[in-house]
């Protein structure tokens, strides 16, 4: 297992039109609540962002495309690779990674749920990004591409104090890129790797959306 926590100071930031917004919307993609703190399928604005600029500001990630849940083939029609209820949402993607230029590349299949906002009773908003592995139907189409096929779990959780203005990034990760990589390698390059999380994530929004 690998993890990390980050607190963001968002005093920091009040100079920035709708940050908070805009944070929260282009890495969840669900819209916050200010006057109550009920939330519902209509606060879920683009179900597919966070993957979408996943593959702008995380540099391995080559491609992506949404997969269908009922065979797990790639499609076009989003609506085919979404399921959403009072909880919160779940896609189906599958994103190719070039980890190194002398690897083969990385394909990795994932279910990701994202909760939708839980307000405590200490008033702290919580968001859950959970991705699971999702089962890989194209051998086929894998060993023509030299694809290797990885595994990847992790769980990321947003805690959100509008009183105290701190916003907390928590994520733990297990993955296997597999081959014939040792795992203690694996180990420490996704040590290092997840340590760049948050700053480019944070590059991209300041930069890119606001």
């Amino acid at each position: 297992w690998a993890g990390r926590a980050t607190i963001i100071d968002l005093l920091e930031f009040e100079s920035v039109p709708d940050f908070l917004d805009k944070f929260i919307l282009n890495l969840t993609g669900l819209r916050l609540n200010y006057t109550d703190d009920k939330y519902s399928v209509d606060n879920i604005i683009d179900p597919f962002l966070h993957t979408k600029n996943e593959s702008k500001y995380i540099e391995y990630i080559q491609s992506y495309k949404t997969l269908n849940f009922k065979n797990n083939t790639a499609n076009d029609n989003d609506n085919s690779t979404l399921f959403i209820d009072d909880t919160g949402f779940l896609i189906n993607v599958s994103l190719i990674y070039k980890l190194s230029p002398i690897l083969a590349l990385r394909k990795f299949n994932e279910y990701i749920f994202t909760s939708l906002p839980i307000t405590g009773d200490d008033g702290i908003i919580s968001i859950f990004l959970i991705s699971l592995v999702s089962q890989d139907s194209n051998s086929g189409d894998n060993n023509a591409q030299n694809l290797v096929i990885g595994k990847y779990f992790s769980i990321e959780k947003l805690e959100i104090n509008l009183i105290s203005k701190k916003l907390i990034w928590k994520m733990i990760t297990l993955s296997d890129s597999g081959g014939y990589l040792p795992k203690f390698i694996q180990n420490m390059a996704i040590c290092k790797e997840i340590s760049h999380d948050v700053p480019n994530f944070m590059e991209y929004l300041l930069k890119e959306i606001i």
